[in-house]
C-alpha cells in the first residue's frame, strides 16, 4: 500500500510517499517531490498503469513558486523513482491538478489562471508512458471558462478507450456552468 501527501508544518512543503510491504506492520517514508529550497507543494494525485508488464505510477502535485503556480510530476518505473520535473507553468491561482491513465497514455487536467496559457480549464497529454519532454498541451479545453478556485474544480477519467474531462466553471454569463469533454 502507498499513500501520497503534503508533509510538514511549515512552508515550503514537499510531497512524501509512505508505503508498507507487510500489511501495515511497518511504514517507510520517502521524500518524493522535494521543495528545491522554495517551491511549496500541495494537492498530490497518483495515476497507475502497466507498460509491457511493468507496473508504473506517476505522482503529480501543484507547486507554488513565489506566487506562480506550476504542475510537477515524478514517475515510478523499472523499480526506481527518477528525478521529478515540471510539466507546465501556470498563473497566480492554485491549479488543483488531476491525473488519469489509459494504457500508456496519461492526461493531467488542471485549473489555469493565466501565465503563459489562456484562462480556463487546461490539460497536458503524454502518449509516451510519462516520459519527460513528451507532454503536449490540449488546446482549448474549457477555454474562457475559469474553474472555481476551490477543491478539485477540474477532473479527468478514462473508460479504457477514451479520456473524459469535466470542469465546474464560472463561464462568461451570470450562470454557473458544468462542462464536459471527451
Amino acid at each position: 500500500a502507498n499513500v501520497y501527501y503534503q508533509y510538514g508544518n511549515v512552508s515550503p512543503h514537499p510531497i512524501y510517499q509512505s508505503y508498507t510491504d507487510n500489511s501495515g506492520a511497518n511504514w517507510y517514508q520517502m521524500e518524493l517531490i522535494p521543495t528545491g529550497g522554495g517551491t511549496d507543494f500541495s494537492w498530490p494525485e497518483v495515476g497507475v498503469w502497466t507498460d509491457n508488464g511493468d507496473r508504473r505510477k506517476m505522482v503529480i502535485a501543484a507547486g507554488n513558486n513565489a506566487g506562480t503556480f506550476e504542475v510537477w510530476s515524478r514517475r515510478y518505473y523499472n523499480g526506481i523513482w527518477p528525478e521529478h520535473y515540471r510539466i507546465v507553468d501556470l498563473g497566480e491561482s492554485a491549479p488543483y491538478p488531476q491525473i488519469c491513465t489509459r494504457g500508456t497514455n496519461i492526461l493531467v487536467a488542471y485549473r489555469q489562471s493565466g501565465g503563459s496559457y489562456y484562462v480556463g480549464g487546461g490539460a497536458h497529454l503524454n502518449n509516451q508512458t510519462g516520459e519527460n519532454g513528451a507532454w503536449h498541451d490540449v488546446n482549448d479545453l474549457f477555454y474562457h471558462n475559469l474553474p472555481y478556485n476551490g477543491c478539485a474544480p477540474v477532473d479527468c477519467c478514462s473508460d479504457g478507450t477514451r479520456f473524459f474531462a469535466a470542469s465546474a466553471g464560472t463561464g462568461s454569463s451570470p450562470r454557473n456552468q458544468i462542462l464536459t469533454k471527451r
